[in-house]
């Protein structure tokens, strides 16, 4: 019988990158991270979760905004969560070790410059570390919107002070949020007594966007999320896997079923109208299963971006994936084409009440 683990973290850190996240990025998050069969509810909640948290200041935006331009991921996820997995499986990685890692300002400054910034040669990021006025002109002749350049302005010429203002703001929701967490103990406690690992198996293996096998790992750690109620991610570390899900993860698994093929005419434009994810398309459906790794090398896709298209296109329902051992296979979503084409078919014929 397989053993069911449940932890706090970290879906409380989920939660806790994610009021900050959403303040920065609500409109694009409303668009992905939404249950489009509860579309106006999850508008609402989120909404309210913002204002719950009340506002942020925009020179911490840097770490948080989500640039789909040149940057896959938020800044805190890629430097400050994602390469913490050991931590992560062991408990460890809470607001303290947080905090620790942000105190590290060389580290930090040298993480933003990298970033933002990667494409400009070592020795001008270097140079950027004790010259203001090579830091502006690099700021000054990228792409970024006015705001994010502003932000960047600020960060660079006082690291420190941005900072302490970033560790201070993080302190601050977190205790909010612990209050949260008080207030929703019945539900939490509900949703660990309710728990039934081999139910959840069965319905994540029709799931679009994090399929997992759960078979081969003998023990399952489940974390649960207040405020990312429609997440579901999954880490795996030797005979373990991690499940972090939101509170509405029941109804976010059906909504995302390959059983549920509701075609949103604007969700799909949007999720096609980069080249490049026309490009993973094409190279898809042509090798029928592929894994991101192929994906990078055929196309000369870093692995960030990558990740980032194949996640929006998932989202979207055009691909989905199955895992092959610890192997993330991606394929075209048929159900989902025939599904489209239903959908536009009616645009095919002329309205009758025109004539």
């Amino acid at each position: 019988m397989k053993k069911v683990r449940f932890v706090k973290e970290p879906g409380y850190i989920y939660d806790l990158l994610c009021v900050f996240t959403l303040y920065f990025n609500d409109e694009y998050w409303e668009t992905v991270f939404i249950n489009r069969q509860k579309a106006a509810e999850d508008v609402s909640f989120y909404k309210k979760v913002i204002e719950e948290f009340g506002p942020i200041p925009d020179d911490l935006r840097i770490f948080f905004a989500l640039d789909t331009k040149r940057n896959a991921r938020v800044f805190m996820t890629k430097y400050y969560f994602d390469p913490f997995g050991e931590e992560i499986f062991s408990g460890n990685y809470n607001i303290s070790a947080l905090q620790r890692e942000l105190s590290d300002y060389d580290r930090v400054t040298r993480n933003v410059l990298e970033y933002y910034f990667g494409y400009a040669p070592a020795e001008v990021l270097e140079e950027c570390l004790t010259s203001v006025k090579t830091a502006n002109n690099l700021i000054r002749e990228s792409e970024y919107s006015d705001r994010t350049k502003n932000a960047l302005y600020s960060f660079l010429i006082d690291p420190a002070e941005v900072l302490q203002r970033l560790i201070y703001e993080l302190i601050t929701k977190e205790f909010m949020l612990s209050k949260q967490y008080e207030r929703h103990v019945p539900e939490l406690s509900a949703l660990k007594e309710n728990f039934d690992i081999d139910a959840v198996a069965e319905k994540l293996k029709k799931f679009n966007v994090v399929s997992v096998d759960l078979d081969g790992f003998s023990e399952v750690v489940v974390s649960f999320c207040i405020n990312n109620k429609n997440h579901i991610s999954a880490r795996y570390h030797d005979d373990t896997v991690l499940l972090s899900l939101g509170f509405d993860y029941e109804d976010a698994i059906k909504y995302l079923s390959d059983d549920i093929m509701e075609i949103n005419l604007h969700e799909f434009g949007a999720a096609i109208s980069e080249k490049n994810r026309v490009s993973i398309l094409q190279y898809i459906y042509e090798n029928k299963e592929v894994t991101i790794k192929e994906i990078e090398q055929a196309l000369n896709l870093a692995g960030t971006n990558a990740y980032y298209h194949l996640t929006l296109m998932i989202r979207a329902g055009i691909l989905k994936n199955r895992n092959h051992g610890k192997t993330i296979l991606y394929s075209v979503n048929h159900k989902y084409f025939a599904s489209l084409s239903r959908t536009i078919e009616k645009y095919s014929a002329e309205n009758s009440s025109e004539n």
